[in-house]
């Protein structure tokens, strides 16, 4: 989670079931908002799916990776929902500029 670059803050506690309990605050549109989650071990990678929240209807993100030639191959998905009426053709270019931030960082840590 640290490789987001909107990220401000995140408290994370193991579960009994293997998961990990996540507390998130990260820089919105235009203000701080935050979320709890349960990330859980997935194939090929996990899945965060939100509990509760005051900020958004709906947040998960799911990774993924698998090999391919001689490095691998990374998969993100995300879904956002908002609490507040923001127009999705404003919050898709946030996610994904975001996104695009913590490839690069996850290349430039995996190339140097």
């Amino acid at each position: 989670m640290s490789l987001g670059k909107d990220i401000r803050s995140v408290k994370t506690k193991p579960l009994p079931n293997g998961c990990t309990h996540l507390e998130v605050v990260n820089e919105g549109l235009t203000r701080t908002m935050s979320y709890t989650a349960e990330r859980c071990l997935v194939e090929n990678g996990w899945h965060s799916k939100m509990l509760e929240s005051p900020d958004f209807e709906d947040h998960q993100i799911i990774w993924t990776t698998v090999p391919e030639g001689e490095g691998s191959r990374v998969t993100i998905r995300v879904k956002v929902s908002l609490r507040m009426p923001v127009p999705r053709f404003m919050v898709t270019p946030f996610v994904g500029a975001a996104l695009e931030e913590t490839l690069l960082k996850m290349d430039s840590l995996l190339s140097g």
